[in-house]
């Protein structure tokens, strides 16, 4: 496995895809942490992934997550936002489904907003119960986010950049998404308890950040604990913050 995840690595770092250029060190943390975590020949659903399979359309599928799944041994589905409103709309699938479910950097672009101008969690309590709905049990549930409390706000907030979500923008006339509101490791847990749906819930803070930035942040550090009172955290100091949690087994009868 270690050999596979360094070529994995290497092929991220050269992948043309402009998403993987971007966000290639932040990927391949989460291929990592999966591996960790998965056995060949289990079933993976990816909500927020490809729509395209890749394989078949190496030069023109963008956002080619099955292609680094599938290296790991796995049986991989995307479902993305072009297939359904992952706030609302059921999943096409049984229950009990799938060995694992995963959401990448999905969950933070869920929020509702209903009348009135409130934040919503409804669309991501939704998401949250329909992964829930349909992996096996003993299944695993991973979610990639973005930390909403790390060194990296303070660092925005300095650079005059709002924190804690996306500026949207405007590309050939039309609104850019971004993220409605990022998470912190808490909350990620907070909503595990509250839908009653993985007692035992696990959280892994990761820095998907290059070495100059990491630098840079490292050197800000003293001054954010100064500020705070108190020292960071291990769920605050990387950029990304990951759930796992299993859903329960069957309980045996008699």
């Amino acid at each position: 496995m270690t050999a596979t995840l360094a070529k994995i690595w290497a092929d991220l770092k050269a992948d043309p895809d402009e998403y993987f250029r971007r966000g290639f060190r932040r990927f391949y943390n989460t291929i990592e942490t999966l591996a960790g975590e998965c056995e060949e020949g289990q079933t993976v659903l990816d909500l927020g992934g490809d729509r395209r399979d890749f394989a078949k359309y190496p030069n023109t599928a963008t956002n080619g997550f099955g292609h680094y799944f599938r290296r790991l041994g796995l049986d991989y589905t995307g479902i993305s936002y072009h297939d359904l409103d992952l706030r609302f709309d059921r999943l096409p699938f049984a229950d009990d489904s799938f060995d694992i479910v995963t959401s990448w950097e999905t969950i933070e672009h869920l929020f509702t907003y209903p009348p009135g101008g409130m934040l919503s969690f409804d669309g991501v309590l939704h998401h949250w119960r329909e992964a829930h709905r349909v992996l096996k049990p003993e299944g695993l549930f991973l979610v990639a986010t973005r930390n909403r409390f790390c060194p990296l706000t303070f660092q925005h907030m300095r650079d005059g950049i709002i924190p804690q979500c996306y500026i949207h923008g405007v590309k050939d006339g039309q609104l850019v998404g971004g993220h409605a509101r990022e998470f912190t490791a808490s909350e990620l847990l907070a909503i595990a308890r509250i839908t009653e749906t993985y007692p035992h819930a696990s959280t892994l803070c990761r820095s998907s950040l290059d070495p100059s930035m990491e630098r840079r942040l490292a050197a800000l550090r003293p001054t954010i604990e100064t500020f705070l009172g108190r020292e960071l955290s291990a769920d605050e100091l990387g950029d990304s913050i990951y759930l796992m949690g299993r859903k329960a087994g069957q309980t045996a009868l008699g």
